[in-house]
């Protein structure tokens, strides 16, 4: 059974941070996908699995993407495809 990850999503004109709350989860038991367009995240919790998946709004430049990971917290920032 997975549970979903508390996570809150900031829309800024020409990128999107997200910011997702993993207590008690490790860097190597993180697994980010990330297409412009969709974005999914799996970790394993020492209460078992948890999942977010959320279709993007805007298009993202996957390959600019850049990811932050401390103290249980994940935070990405995903610059905007210019359209």
């Amino acid at each position: 059974m997975s549970e979903s990850i508390p996570i809150h999503v900031h829309h800024r004109r020409q990128s999107m941070a997200v910011v997702a709350q993993l207590p008690g989860v490790r860097f190597e038991d993180v697994r980010i996908a990330l297409t412009r367009d969709e974005l999914t995240i799996d970790a394993a919790a020492p209460e078992g699995l948890r999942h977010y998946a959320l279709c993007l709004a805007s298009p993202v430049d996957d390959r600019r993407a850049t990811m932050h990971f401390s103290g249980g917290v994940l935070r990405l920032h995903l610059p905007k495809l210019a359209v």
